[in-house]
């Protein structure tokens, strides 16, 4: 039985190499199946599986779209730290 949705938060954090490929493969093989997969990482090799991107800053989308435009975005923040202070996203 394959779940319609499988939120996804982190699920590679604290993970070795070898058992990240079988995370990973897991994503790809629910997502195969029709399932929607919400996926929360900070590693980029988890996040350019994903069929599109979302960047939050405090709580906001600050940027969306495919994932090399999201992750672009982010390495060419002006803001070093998300502090929800300092932020031009506004």
């Amino acid at each position: 039985m394959t779940p319609h949705l499988a939120i996804l938060d982190e699920p590679t954090a604290g993970i070795d190499l070898l058992s990240l490929k079988e995370v990973v493969d897991l994503i790809r093989s629910l997502a195969r199946e029709g399932c929607a997969v919400p996926l929360i990482t900070h590693q980029e090799r988890v996040a350019a599986m994903a069929d599109s991107a979302s960047q939050l800053c405090a709580g906001r989308i600050v940027c969306q779209g495919a994932v090399d435009q999201v992750l672009a975005s982010y390495t060419g923040r002006s803001c070093l730290r998300c502090d929800g202070e300092t932020c031009d996203h506004d």
